[in-house]
């Protein structure tokens, strides 16, 4: 990861000071900020901001721009376009950065460790920030739940004339017991299901958050290991 494709590189001037707290606060949330946007995840913007974001802050050298011109896209209301103006080119500043190790070289100013956390914390913070989006977008809200296993207990009663047919319906007053759209119908007919059986066989409610659980398992992206040297 990170290695240099040349033999001879451009040294950099790297600053004096260590960052801020208000720069490393500034730092993760610029690297963070590219990866996950839009309830979505882009780890593949990791390594070049990361890149380029320790070659804007930790040294005095700009970072590559290129002109780009808005006139002609159509997606960009006529009031919001600057026409011709500068912005970073991505391609061309992370490749500086590979080209010329500038992570080595800021290394060997700040020390591997610091450059190592500064990299972990990055990752710490993406991990947390998954995990709200996760729990945020979750099909099953924890009202939702409740209205679920209420709905069950009042079904308890009757689970032997419980219809199959009759789970619309059934989704319909859960939706209305939880104040808000049901998006996943299968994980609700599921839970729904799976309770009922356990009532009959006169299993604890808990089994009701137990196959919400496993319902609502998700692939977890695996996060990169630390910068190697």
């Amino acid at each position: 990861m990170f290695n240099n494709k040349k033999d001879t590189i451009e040294e950099v001037k790297v600053n004096e000071n260590r960052l801020s707290i208000n720069d490393y606060r500034q730092f993760i949330d610029c690297v963070t900020g590219s990866v996950l946007f839009d309830n979505e995840l882009h780890l593949e913007n990791l390594e070049p901001v990361f890149l380029m974001t320790i070659l804007d802050m930790f040294t005095s050298t700009p970072l590559i721009n290129k002109e780009f011109d808005d006139t002609d896209i159509d997606t960009i209301p006529a009031d919001q376009k600057k026409g011709k103006y500068q912005i970073i080119d991505f391609d061309a500043t992370y490749k500086f950065c590979l080209d010329n190790n500038v992570l080595i070289q800021v290394k060997n100013s700040f020390g591997e460790d610091y450059i190592d956390r500064l990299y972990q914390d990055c990752l710490d913070t993406i991990e947390f920030k998954k995990n709200v989006v996760i729990h945020k977008s979750s099909s099953v809200s924890d009202e939702i739940v409740l209205g679920v296993m209420g709905l069950i207990n009042q079904l308890k009663d009757s689970v032997a004339k419980f219809d199959p047919s009759q789970y619309t319906d059934v989704i319909k007053l859960a939706q209305e017991m939880a104040g808000k759209k049901i998006t996943n119908d299968s994980l609700v007919k599921a839970t729904i299901k799976n309770a009922v059986k356990n009532v009959s066989t006169q299993k604890d409610d808990k089994n009701v958050q137990n196959v919400l659980t496993n319902e609502q398992k998700d692939n977890v992206t695996p996060i990169p290991s630390l910068i190697e040297g």
